[in-house]
């Protein structure tokens, strides 16, 4: 097993490209409370047998990258405390590990990817960003078990959903 844990180190700047190019074999990528800044590159999604990303309180930005759907061994991802934009992608809804996202106090927008219902999640937070529209109805009919964090977004209530 492969382990990569930098959390609380405080290096500063972005993460390289090279990043996807680490052992296939990793596990665990954890660099949560520092100060890496820019995107999360693209390249993350090389690291096929990714079973835990956790990289919250940065100062990462931009997009989360679409390529977290080709992290199909993804159990848990903690993007929190950050400051990523755009929406949410679908991709995460590939993910039929998944049991807990973490995305709050972020500035993502936009909605809801439906396909997020179809993740065995048992925690949702997405609670401090910038999401609108309706709640979708896939959310209710997954097997979400534990907790749905949802406050302090701009959601409406569509009743007829």
């Amino acid at each position: 097993m492969f382990l990569l844990e930098i959390g609380a180190n405080r290096p500063t700047g972005e993460l390289p490209d090279s990043v996807g190019n680490l052992s296939t074999n990793m596990k665990y990528f954890i660099t949560n409370y520092n100060s890496i800044t820019g995107r999360i590159p693209e390249g993350i999604g090389n690291l096929v047998n990714l079973q835990f990303a956790e990289m919250n309180n940065n100062l990462f930005e931009g997009p989360i990258p679409d390529s977290f759907g080709r992290l199909k061994k993804l159990n848990q991802l903690y993007l929190s405390g950050n400051k990523f934009s755009g929406s949410i992608p679908s991709s995460i809804g590939k993910l039929q590990m998944l049991n807990v996202l973490a995305l709050f106090d972020n500035k993502l927008s936009g909605e809801i990817p439906p396909s997020l219902g179809s993740c065995p999640l048992q925690q949702l937070d997405i609670s401090y960003n910038n999401l609108t529209g309706s709640i979708p109805k896939e959310l209710f009919s997954s097997t979400l078990s534990g907790s749905l964090h949802l406050d302090h977004n701009f959601f409406n209530w569509d009743s007829t959903a």
